[in-house]
């Protein structure tokens, strides 16, 4: 079984891991709870060690997530196979990921 984990700290979600059609679901109920209301969030992506198409998938349910607790929602430390899909998708345009 492939693996997720999802933690908090210091203001960011931590993802490190697997995100990919077998762990999305997964790390999506995590990350919502811990999603609050009119905050700023980092969701930080560098231990995604692997993840496929269902991750962009995962990205806009949590930003969805984001918008609808009024909360501010950062993405740092993007995995270059996330930002290579969300090109090929056509969704780099509509979702700020950036590797920085």
């Amino acid at each position: 079984m492939k693996e997720v984990n999802i933690t908090q700290e210091k203001g960011a979600i931590h993802v490190k891991g697997e995100l990919s059609f077998d762990t999305v679901e997964y790390a999506l109920e995590k990350t919502k709870v811990l999603i609050t209301y009119d905050d700023t969030l980092i969701l930080n992506l560098e231990a995604v060690a692997y993840c496929d198409s269902a991750s962009l998938a995962f990205v806009t349910a949590v930003l969805r997530e984001a918008k609808r607790k009024r909360t501010k929602l950062l993405f740092t430390k993007v995995p270059s196979q996330m930002l290579d899909l969300s090109r090929v998708s056509g969704l780099d345009g509509l979702i700020a990921l950036t590797e920085v």
